[in-house]
């Protein structure tokens, strides 16, 4: 019986294992950049306070994406008065894009392709997602004072409440 039970739970964890790495593919490989922001709202329900989609703008230049959320309780108003003082309290998602297909010399475009890159923000705005899909067994305190994490290929680090999580 104590076999039974310890292998019903290994085979849970793998599931639970399995479940994460394939989130973590799907975040690497977003079909617009729509899906890119329906990623970054499914992240942000497990943050320690309300937050709501402020701006996102793609930076044709560097081929990157990004999507800045700020607590709920701000308006645009107070934001844009007070911005360089409030720039800690965004969570700012930043994704890579590519053209998957594209050949300059046929002159094919492609389809263009979002990849998750790193999230800055509060750490515990950030913590539930690393715990959620990257790290189970993570420990809040512990990893606050330690200061970062590696688990490959993601990074988590930062001080005074400011964090990268970066994969």
């Amino acid at each position: 019986m104590k076999k039974l039970l310890l292998s019903l739970a290994l085979l849970i964890g793998l599931i639970t294992n399995a479940q994460d790495a394939e989130y973590l593919n799907t975040i690497k490989n977003l079909s617009s950049a729509e899906a890119a922001i329906q990623m970054t709202n499914d992240l942000i329900k497990d943050a320690s306070e309300p937050l709501r989609l402020y701006k996102s703008k793609e930076f044709p230049e560097y081929s990157i994406f990004v999507v800045q959320y700020v607590p709920a309780a701000l308006t645009d108003e107070e934001i844009e008065k007070n911005k360089e003082k409030l720039t800690d309290q965004f969570v700012i998602f930043q994704f890579k894009y590519w053209n998957e297909g594209e050949d300059k010399n046929l002159k094919i475009t492609g389809t263009k392709k979002y990849a998750f890159s790193d999230v800055r923000g509060f750490y515990l705005n950030l913590f539930p997602f690393w715990k959620k899909h990257i790290d189970a067994s993570a420990d809040k305190e512990e990893l606050s004072k330690k200061g970062y994490a590696h688990k490959s290929p993601y990074y988590f680090s930062g001080s005074n409440g400011n964090w990268k999580l970066k994969g």
